[in-house]
């Protein structure tokens, strides 16, 4: 794909993989962001974090598609299959 993601703080950070600069962040986990999985096909991404959830973001807006709560501790990794 064209870019790539990494978690720190409370925030998912985009990168073009070509220049490594910053091309903006997925905002909205309430605790820290534990891991992120690409989706197969690269558009979407998932991430985990210690606020004891899973969110689906939308790569191009930077926008949750989804938050699946439930679980009774952190959550501290997500894969695709």
């Amino acid at each position: 794909g064209d870019l790539l993601a990494s978690a720190s703080d409370l925030t998912i950070r985009l990168w073009d993989a070509r220049t490594f600069a910053w091309v903006g962040a997925c905002i909205g986990h309430d605790g820290l962001v534990h891991s992120v999985a690409w989706a197969p096909l690269g558009q979407r991404l998932a991430s985990t974090s210690w606020d004891r959830s899973l969110r689906l973001w939308d790569a191009t807006s930077r926008s949750c598609l989804a938050t699946c709560t439930g679980h009774t501790d952190r959550v501290y990794c997500v894969a695709w299959d």
